[in-house]
């Protein structure tokens, strides 16, 4: 059994998964051995006690958020059974986007934009996986700087990160949390011969009406198969990535 372990609610869920949301859920499935009948578990990770089911998992996936937040957990999982997911590698559009970038960004010269705009304060989130992913395109991060202005306890705000990588390349990553139904993606590459650009608002699935609070959806087998093993230079990785942003982490927690 594979379980991954949600705090967005944002996995698409489909046929041959059982979703746990909440604490009666993650009884039912712990003492009527429900979980047994599903190759995959979709768990919300804001329900306590998880601890037990997590033993049953042959492979776990979380968000590096979610990894660095609960770091003492998986000292007594073996070896490659803990993985990582960030969300752009698992949109079927933001991922040929991807695509597209590293195969025009061979020369590694120019400067990578994303603007993110959402109503949920999970902005370390985002930031950890989506400098993941960029270092997995550009190469190490070498320098960040960062601005944040949060509102209240961090139910609005704002945050820019500006990154230089290994090969110079450039990337201005910012983040937008305010009171809307509406998330919104936008990416663009930018180089001597080559513009590449990305949004949502292009796309039917980032359409939200007033009545619902649907996000756009992770593909769940997406995340089984190409999530990042963690090990001891991923990890070293993303404690770099969470300790660039020391002030951050006091703001929005």
């Amino acid at each position: 059994m594979q379980m991954i372990i949600y705090m967005d609610d944002n996995i698409d869920v489909g046929n041959g998964m059982l979703k746990i949301d909440t604490s009666e859920k993650l009884h039912d499935a712990l003492f009527n051995d429900i979980w047994e009948a599903n190759s995959l578990l979709v768990v919300s990770g804001r329900i306590p006690g998880l601890e037990t089911l997590m033993e049953k998992a042959e492979a776990i996936f979380v968000s590096p958020e979610y990894y660095l937040q609960n770091e003492k957990m998986w000292k007594d999982h073996k070896p490659g059974s803990i993985n990582v997911f960030a969300d752009l590698h698992h949109q079927d559009s933001t991922r040929k986007m991807l695509e597209e970038i590293e195969r025009h960004s061979d020369n590694k010269k120019g400067v990578f934009r994303l603007r993110r705009q959402f109503d949920h304060p999970s902005i370390m989130n985002k930031a950890l996986g989506d400098m993941l992913v960029s270092g997995s395109i550009f190469g190490e991060v070498k320098n960040i700087h960062a601005k944040s202005v949060m509102y209240g306890h961090g139910e609005t705000g704002h945050l820019i990160l500006a990154l230089r990588f290994e090969g110079n390349v450039m990337a201005h990553l910012e983040y937008t949390v305010l009171c809307s139904n509406k998330e919104l993606l936008e990416m663009e590459w930018s180089s001597l011969n080559t513009i590449i650009e990305y949004s949502t608002e292009n796309q039917a699935m980032s359409y939200l009406s007033k009545d619902t609070r649907q996000r756009v959806k992770l593909d769940p087998w997406s995340i089984v198969e190409n999530s990042l093993i963690v090990d001891a230079s991923l990890q070293k990785e993303m404690v770099a990535l969470m300790e660039s942003m020391p002030f951050i982490k006091r703001e929005v927690s």
